[in-house]
């Protein structure tokens, strides 16, 4: 025995049992150590077989589901399509560039993945996601066999993947269109790749190490929470003569591609949009939420390795404190810094626990490990959630919308669905039924369907879909159209789907009963509300009449409107498309195609009452408009922020905004670093709007801003 690791000599009580502890650990770890036979091939083979399985599980899955999809998940499509189009449209800028038109402010990596296999493989977004992430599932099953496999033969490193791949919450991440299995894999590919790095060595593994850190803060804004405890070994690498030349290419490229999300992370942080903080629920509060989704087997042995792990006498493990930091600090960070909510938050720290099963399990138990963890890993692909006390024993969750009759759903929406161009309404207090999913769903049946989540014209739909809760409730917005006195007119239940929980999906058409024929001529209409926007006399011109479509082409014209409070003065939106239904023998504007504002004037106060309203952080807002600039001033949390804004329509339908100087608490941005400010740029497509509405140009003067 060395005699740096030798027990106390005094003869003392608490010196036998040390004595004691480390004879005995030393004899179910030393024979390991001294017999390892390489069979590097059969640990490797193993773990990409086990690998196939997920991804044929997970094709089942994705078959099995049908075509509608839950609230979150369709929004993750819907920012991969905006991301396969923005590449097209700015190329190389969309790598490096924050993208505020997706509305998730976080690095885009999970979703660029997509663009590739949607190019070149297949249209199918579902089975975009099988290829996307399975990727991230061979880095859940290879990476654990190199971490543990050096130490523990290719037996134990085998255990390892299979302790890894049997944690429900994989197979639920890798069930969804989401980010969370991309940073569970990216954190587990950190961690596993500094298990296998030496500092000191000419090891290829700080590439990977390096690797995985670059590509983690690449795909999640908290990625860094986790690097945390490994920040130290990422200086030694990066600074060391032996590897830090691999450190700096990769951390180099990193930084340049991740320099500007994380910039904009700080402003948005500053400025109060992102909270720097969350309510503090308790310190178990994450735990609780978190424990359930990793199942009994693995909590309870994890639980109890992981401890053995860091206390043990003989050390088999020399990395064991910063494994076990991989979990404590992380929890830590989101329970008394961040204060997270979610609890899937913890579910990249949780892989900590099958890693120190593989490390710390006693050879003669290894290959029943292994078989009894691939028993696990199959049962959580087959069975649906067994729990014991609240605690999951194995299966993993069904999808929110499994319990739908999708089936019929869909049957009821196809029977009558319009012909041609068509906006259809969908409304849902849990999102359970979404706008999104609808869209991909229809898409190749009529291209031209334009779904609608609490559509802001809500007449101008020529179809309805409404889930009504089990207790029977609507959503506010729902409520609010039923409400309405030429509801009843406007609309006909054509169908009512009940489901499994108890709600129910209702399908309304529109009554297509048209209103007679207007000549041409000018009508007055009173007033228009849509939303937040009020039109006061307006008068319609009618110029033209369609009598195929029963449409009419022709203008309107309002010399006073408001949004949010804010005047605007001479509006005119030259329409096409317009038509009108009969109500109670009254008409009533029941759709539009396309509306061009060819004349309208915003004085700076109601560019000020909407930013009031839409920027409720910014305080103290002042607008100035002069030499096609605009300038907003205010305060966030008491300090002074003052951005220089150029607005322009480059082109028809596409308004730049481009911020041109920047100040905050009175330090101006360096100009010399000015040209960063062009990373921030960014665009709206006015023609991606239902409704048509599109301008030509933007002019500002003397604090009128003209738009035609």
């Amino acid at each position: 025995m060395p005699e740096d690791m030798e027990p106390g000599k005094s003869g003392g009580f608490w010196d036998r049992i040390k004595a004691n502890r480390y004879a005995f650990e030393s004899v179910l770890f030393e024979h390991k150590a001294i017999n390892v036979k390489d069979k590097t091939w059969a640990g490797v083979l193993g773990a990409i077989l086990i690998w196939g399985v997920s991804v044929i599980f997970l094709f089942e899955w994705i078959k099995g589901r049908g075509p509608l999809l839950g609230q979150e998940e369709a929004q993750t499509f819907s920012a991969v399509l905006h991301y396969f189009s923005a590449l097209g449209d700015n190329s190389f800028w969309t790598f490096i560039k924050p993208d505020f038109n997706s509305l998730r402010y976080s690095p885009p990596l999970y979703y660029l993945l997509y663009v590739p296999v949607l190019k070149f493989i297949t249209s199918d977004l579902n089975m975009a996601m099988l290829f996307v992430n399975s990727i991230f599932l061979l880095v859940l099953s290879i990476m654990p066999f190199f971490a543990v496999s050096p130490k523990r033969g290719w037996i134990g490193g085998l255990l390892a993947s299979a302790a890894v791949m049997s944690c429900p919450f994989i197979t639920e991440a890798a069930r969804m269109p989401s980010a969370s299995i991309a940073v569970i894999a990216l954190v587990a590919g950190f961690y596993c790749s500094f298990m296998a790095y030496t500092e000191l060595a000419d090891n290829k593994w700080s590439y990977a190490f390096a690797l995985f850190f670059v590509l983690g803060l690449y795909t999640s804004g908290t990625f860094w929470i986790y690097t945390i405890p490994l920040w130290q070994a990422m200086l030694t690498g990066t600074t060391n003569n032996v590897n830090g030349a691999r450190f700096f290419k990769v951390l180099l490229a990193g930084f340049l591609v991740n320099a500007s999300w994380y910039l904009c992370f700080i402003i948005l942080l500053m400025a109060g949009i992102i909270p720097l903080r969350g309510q503090y629920e308790g310190a178990m509060a994450l735990i609780k939420g978190a424990v359930p989704s990793l199942g009994l087997p693995l909590l309870f042995m994890g639980g109890i390795f992981l401890a053995w792990m860091y206390f043990n006498t003989y050390k088999p493990y020399e990395k064991r404190k910063d494994l076990m930091r991989m979990f404590w600090v992380p929890w830590a960070v989101f329970t008394f810094g961040i204060c997270a909510h979610d609890p899937s938050v913890l579910y990249p720290a949780l892989i900590a626990l099958p890693l120190s099963i593989a490390i710390m399990v006693p050879y003669r138990l290894e290959k029943i490990l292994v078989s009894c963890f691939i028993v696990l890993f199959l049962a959580n692909n087959l069975a649906s959630p067994v729990n014991i006390s609240g605690i999951r024993l194995l299966g993993t969750a069904r999808s929110s919308v499994s319990s739908m009759p999708y089936e019929q759903i869909m049957e009821t929406v196809r029977a009558h669905l319009p012909q041609g161009k068509a906006k259809i309404g969908v409304y849902s207090k849990d999102g359970s039924i979404n706008a999104e999913s609808f869209s991909f769903a229809f898409k190749k049946i009529n291209p031209k369907l334009i779904f609608l989540n609490d559509p802001m014209m809500p007449d101008f739909s020529a179809l309805v879909i409404n889930k009504t809760e089990a207790d029977g409730s609507n959503s506010a917005a729902f409520d609010k159209l039923r409400s309405e006195e030429g509801f009843q007119y406007l609309f006909i239940k054509q169908g009512e789907i009940r489901c499994q929980d108890g709600s129910k999906v209702e399908i309304y058409s529109k009554n297509n009963k048209p209103f007679g024929t207007f000549p041409a001529g000018r009508y007055p209409i009173g007033t228009l509300t849509f939303g937040k926007f009020t039109a006061r006399k307006v008068i319609l011109g009618i110029e033209q009449h369609d009598p195929v479509s029963e449409s009419y082409k022709g203008y309107i014209f309002a010399p006073s409107a408001s949004l949010y409070g804010g005047d605007i003065y001479g509006l005119r939106l030259d329409v096409s498309g317009l038509k009108f239904s009969d109500v109670n023998s009254s008409p009533a504007l029941s759709d539009i195609d396309s509306a061009r504002i060819t004349s309208s004037r915003l004085s700076s106060y109601t560019v000020e009452s909407v930013l009031r309203q839409e920027l409720p952080f910014l305080e103290e807002i002042s607008v100035s408009m002069d030499n096609d600039k605009l300038t907003i001033g205010g305060n966030v949390k008491g300090h002074s922020i003052v951005i220089n804004f150029g607005v322009s329509i480059p082109k028809d339908g596409i308004i730049e905004i481009r911020p041109l100087a920047f100040s905050f608490m009175g330090v101006n941005f360096p100009e010399g670093m000015q040209f960063l400010l062009k990373i921030f740029a960014y665009r709206i497509n006015l023609s991606e709007n239902p409704y048509g509405l599109s301008a030509g140009s933007i002019s500002m003067s003397s604090g009128i801003m003209e738009i035609k």
